[in-house]
């Protein structure tokens, strides 16, 4: 968290994006701005976007 900078959008993912919600609440409460998540992580990301992923 000292390394991030509240001068950029952050954007966070996990697998099914449960912990990246979590994550960004948390950013939020620190005073971070303009933190998203990935909704559906990034096992939606492969289904909806780009099937060619693998799957972890």
């Amino acid at each position: 968290v000292d390394e991030l900078t509240d001068a950029r959008e952050i954007v966070v993912y996990c697998k099914v994006g449960e912990r990246s919600a979590r994550a960004v609440a948390q950013l939020t409460e620190l005073g971070f701005h303009g933190v998203r998540h990935l909704e559906g992580g990034i096992d939606r990301w492969r289904r909806e976007i780009d099937p060619a992923m693998p799957r972890y």
